[in-house]
């Protein structure tokens, strides 16, 4: 019988001690201790945030950072087509397709079509004109004009009978153009 009555007991005996007068000593208790646990916790967790802040702070510079570098690779992108359509139309060729993979290499690819047929005049004065170029885009444009203006030589061994080259793809990934030759049987459609 005195099992039963220990629950009550002790509940009496805990609300008695919370008389007003022993309130604020819990209270004042309580109040240390989660003092403590703040300070603690603080010291703890101080270097993480300052991590996360430094982070996010990074983050977003890099983010700035990398939005105005596609605002300068978009520019430049555009004055360079521009350069490679005029030199493509010299060297007997149309810029007929324009593709873009964005990334943080950003993968271009040009499609050309056979144009008209350039004299030998022409052409070899658009060879001197390309070994004038400088610089790491001269040497891209140099590189794939010289591409469209041997291609039919270059492919002349895997070329399939009754057909002629219909365009030709440059997909430049980190500036290192990778050629595509299309064929087309020469019936339907003549260079």
């Amino acid at each position: 019988m005195r099992r039963r009555f220990l629950p009550i007991v002790l509940v009496i005996g805990a609300l008695s001690f919370a008389r007003p007068g022993h309130a604020g000593m819990l209270q004042d208790g309580w109040n240390r201790s989660l003092s403590v646990v703040e300070t603690t916790t603080g010291y703890i967790l101080s270097p993480f945030q300052a991590a996360s802040e430094w982070a996010l702070s990074f983050l977003r510079s890099e983010e700035r950072a990398l939005a105005a570098e596609l605002n300068r690779f978009v520019t430049t992108l555009r004055q360079d087509l521009s350069r490679f359509e005029t030199l493509a139309g010299r060297a007997g060729f149309s810029l007929s397709n324009i593709s873009i993979k964005p990334a943080i290499i950003p993968e271009v690819e040009l499609t050309f079509e056979p144009a008209e047929e350039i004299t030998p005049a022409a052409e070899a004065a658009l060879r001197q004109e390309l070994a004038q170029l400088t610089g790491t885009m001269g040497a891209l444009e140099r590189t794939i004009i010289l591409l469209l203006l041997d291609v039919d030589e270059r492919v002349e061994a895997i070329r399939p009978n009754g057909f002629r080259v219909s365009e030709v793809a440059f997909a430049l990934v980190a500036i290192f153009p990778e050629m595509t030759i299309n064929f087309v049987r020469s019936e339907t459609a003549a260079r």
